[in-house]
């Protein structure tokens, strides 16, 4: 039984791709939830929720039952604003009780955050770290391995620590094997004294990742 948040140190980072790489990997009886999703769309009266639809496209699974959005917002913002130029207000009771309705029903469950842990979800000062602290689930840290990741790294896995979130492994994503990714990866790993980590490479297909390493990842969150 696994169940996991799924956030990174700033947007753009990969979060959705290693969203849909996990969840390929978890076995039946999974789900996958993006509580909030900015940057929807109608086309042609169909609703276009951009991470959902691309984590359910590169499944194995087809059944939308199993991926689930309970805010999908248009404007391509963070949360808290694009909300509010759509004119909808964001109640985490009601992500809170989605959740526990999906607990209900699936074993495994990725939940996938919008941008980093101090995105603002409301005006309230509620951010998503906070969200992953009320959902009480362990955290998995996309981060890069590019110059800079360094700081940003530190910086997300201390405050999630000060948070008293458990952060249960970390994702160096599109690692192309340049001498400073293998030092930031090295000093990282090292430094924050990290137990479960996953490299992936910057890859043009997906038959290239090593399932060996995925599944290693996956059993030891």
């Amino acid at each position: 039984m696994k169940k996991i948040f799924v956030t990174a140190t700033n947007t753009d980072i990969g979060k959705t791709f290693i969203s849909s790489i996990l969840f390929n990997h978890l076995g039946e009886n999974s789900c996958y939830y993006k509580p909030i999703q900015t940057g929807c769309e109608f086309l042609e009266s169909n609703l276009i929720i951009p991470d959902v639809d691309y984590v359910r496209e590169h499944s194995s699974n087809k059944n939308k039952e199993d991926f689930k959005c309970t805010y999908p917002l248009k404007f391509p913002l963070s949360p808290h604003l694009s909300s509010r130029k759509n004119n909808i207000n964001i109640d985490i009771r009601k992500i809170l009780e989605d959740f526990r309705e999906i607990e209900n029903f699936y074993e495994n469950i990725i939940v996938e955050g919008a941008g980093g842990i101090f995105s603002p979800i409301n005006t309230k000062n509620y951010f998503m770290y906070n969200l992953i602290k009320d959902l009480n689930l362990k955290a998995i840290v996309v981060t890069s391995t590019k110059v800079g990741t360094i700081n940003d790294t530190i910086l997300t896995i201390n405050h999630l620590k000060n948070s008293n979130i458990k952060i249960s492994g970390v994702v160096f994503n599109n690692f192309t094997n340049k001498e400073h990714e293998i030092d930031n990866i090295s000093f990282l790993t090292n430094y924050l004294n990290l137990k479960n980590t996953l490299i992936i490479p910057y890859i043009n297909k997906r038959e290239d990742l090593n399932k060996d390493h995925i599944l290693k990842f996956i059993e030891n969150l």
